[in-house]
């Protein structure tokens, strides 16, 4: 009995090791498939267009993007957008972060960004290109 039980507990590892490990080879001019990279954007201005360190953002699904700006601001994607939320917001200093969703559909997306400085608001739509993996 215990030499069948040592047997089927080291079954799956023997026949694990055996089998090859499947990947997804990346297309031509592409990053290797699946690190998804976070990117920085920093936003600053106080008239529209604001300065973006990031304009427009290259990006691919599954990759992180950050926002930070100097005052209160809002990104809104929009219904339709590319990222995991609608809308992020964050105060003066605070970073925020949206992830492009596994199914977003390659394409360059339009999103408005928001400055609230004093009782002023200004808006901003810089643009998101969702590159295909």
């Amino acid at each position: 009995m215990k030499k069948l039980l040592v047997v089927m507990l080291a079954a799956p590892l023997i026949a694990g090791s055996c089998l090859p490990e499947i990947t997804k080879a990346p297309k031509s001019g592409t990053r290797p498939v699946p690190d998804p990279v976070s990117r920085f954007v920093g936003i600053s201005g106080t008239t529209a267009p604001f300065d973006y360190t990031l304009n427009p953002i290259e990006a691919y699904q599954g990759d992180t993007i950050r926002f930070a700006a100097p005052a209160s601001f809002d990104v809104d994607f929009g219904i339709d957008g590319p990222t995991d939320r609608r809308q992020v917001s964050g105060g003066a200093g605070d970073t925020v972060l949206v992830v492009i969703r596994l199914a977003a559909p390659p394409g360059t997306y339009k999103y408005s960004v928001t400055l609230r400085i004093g009782r002023l608001l200004i808006t901003d739509d810089p643009r998101l290109i969702v590159r295909e993996d």
